[in-house]
């Protein structure tokens, strides 16, 4: 099968945002307990952070991570999880027992350590914009209150700064512990907003949307417009779904983007506002719906739930997902992982320092990486050949990502124009198998990158062969002419 593709100077669509390669560490299973900390572990730290995982996540450079949930956010208790005495409770959200060994002090130790931002969310089901205010004291508020003065005995003498604030979690949905209609919603998140802008006029609040409903949205805005930076959405793929419906969630989740950018823009024209609300995508999630822990397992703490092996065809969902957040770079401000340790997550751990990495961990090392600058359209992809390509220009630099989601090789020609381009490519890896349900484990990793051979230069032109089923990335040099 022959494609040709085209990237040109001209086609920018706008700056990617370093903050669409968030992490998320939510208290489910075994993200916190057995992926984040565990003092028993031999790779436990003076702090019992387990610095295998550590080191994997400082790999992935996630320059955002939310925190601590996700449904456990809507029946959290923030106060639970710093000082001294700490209750144990039951979380009613993912039936786990929750010893609050480690909280919001211990996140913000971890969150240094591991190089990234705290992207807090506030029990907005449940709890008052007071309480919300009096968190944010905690954390941000230097010195001279009752609970700032907390915050310094706890052993954090200046405060953590947070900026980043999402108001609530799934508030529309069954599911959640303080569903509400948008309205009663809205005016709720926008207490918060408000009381706690007053604290600290720095911080920058995530409004609670829909991913399928856009009236919710609508709604939700038009009350909240003036207090908040973002609207957040949620995506994920369902791994039991045949081909045609899991891969035609990349399509939907572009149409609903725009169609979400459209109504902010269409509130923000009848304000007569200059502000652009932005999206977050907190939450992108790959799994098969199977919420069943191990027997024996529920009601204790570090359960093994949602502890999916990705394959091959996983991957190339997820590397889809990332180029679909740089090809709407002028929309989507903010993107996490839901979750990042072994919670359908591309790093796994178990007990005794055991750590791996699943497929999935690589097409986000290499989006993170070589996926910041400017997204430029690339023209000619369909259903079988989707990809992204990003520009930077202090490095005249590209990085082109496709996957090849057909069952045949493709020939791959990428015309390039406005760009006077270098003989060589910087680098080409690729993942692939011929196997479709092979999935990495610790003993074996055949969802790894490899060199992807024979691409080449000419006329200002890049080609080369594509595998079936395949995601690849290359990167080289080009100057604009």
């Amino acid at each position: 099968m022959k494609k040709e593709l085209s990237i040109n100077a001209d086609g920018v669509i706008g700056k990617v945002s370093k903050l669409i390669y968030g992490g998320f560490v939510e208290h489910l299973g075994r993200n916190v307990y057995g992926g984040v900390f565990d003092p028993a572990d031999p790779t436990a730290d003076e702090d019992g952070f387990r610095t295998d995982s550590l080191n994997a996540i400082r790999e992935l450079d996630t320059p955002i991570t939310r925190y601590p949930g996700g449904c456990f956010s809507s029946s959290w208790l923030w106060e639970d999880g710093i000082g001294k005495n700490r209750p144990v409770r039951l979380d009613p959200a993912w039936k786990q027992l929750e010893p609050n060994t480690f909280g919001l002090d211990e996140f913000m130790k971890w969150a240094r350590k591991a190089n990234t931002e705290p992207l807090l969310t506030l029990n907005v089901g449940q709890r008052t914009a007071i309480d919300a205010e009096r968190m944010l004291e905690y954390c941000n508020f230097p010195k001279g209150t009752t609970l700032s003065d907390q915050r310094r005995a706890n052993g954090a003498e200046e405060p953590y700064g947070i900026r980043y604030v999402c108001l609530g979690n799934e508030q529309y949905g069954s599911w959640e512990c303080g569903q509400a209609e948008p309205e009663e919603y809205a005016r709720r998140a926008r207490e918060c907003a408000k009381l706690c802008r007053n604290l600290d006029p720095n911080l920058k609040f995530i409004l609670c949307g829909n991913g399928e409903d856009h009236e919710w949205n609508r709604k939700v805005l038009e009350i909240c417009f003036d207090y908040v930076d973002y609207l957040s959405l949620h995506f994920g793929f369902y791994t039991p779904y045949e081909d045609e419906r899991y891969f035609a969630s990349l399509e939907k989740y572009s149409a609903f983007l725009d169609e979400t950018a459209q109504i902010c823009e269409q509130i923000r024209l009848a304000r007569k506002s200059r502000k652009k609300i932005s999206i977050s995508v907190d939450e992108w999630i790959v799994w098969d719906s199977d919420k069943t822990p191990r027997e024996g397992e529920e009601w204790t703490t570090g359960m093994h739930l949602l502890e999916q092996n990705y394959t091959m065809r996983d991957v190339l969902a997820i590397g889809g997902l990332f180029s679909l957040f740089h090809n709407h770079a002028d929309t989507v401000g903010i993107a996490c992982v839901a979750q990042s340790f072994n919670v359908i997550a591309p790093i796994r751990t178990e007990k005794n320092g055991v750590l791996w990495k699943q497929g999935s961990f690589y097409p986000f090392y290499y989006a993170s990486h070589y996926g910041r600058g400017l997204a430029l359209r690339l023209g000619g992809t369909d259903t079988t050949l989707r990809g992204s390509v990003v520009y930077q220009p202090e490095m005249h630099e590209f990085t082109l990502f496709l996957m090849n989601y057909s069952h045949e090789e493709i020939d791959l020609s990428v015309r390039i124009e406005g760009f006077d381009l270098s003989a060589q490519p910087v680098e080409a890896v690729t993942i692939h198998t011929e196997d479709e349900k092979l999935f990495n484990t610790p003993e074996y990793s055949p969802l790894t990158p490899e060199p992807l051979a024979g691409i080449a230069f000419a006329e200002g032109r890049v080609t080369g062969r594509l595998a079936l089923r395949s995601w690849n990335c290359i990167r080289f040099s080009g100057k604009e002419i």
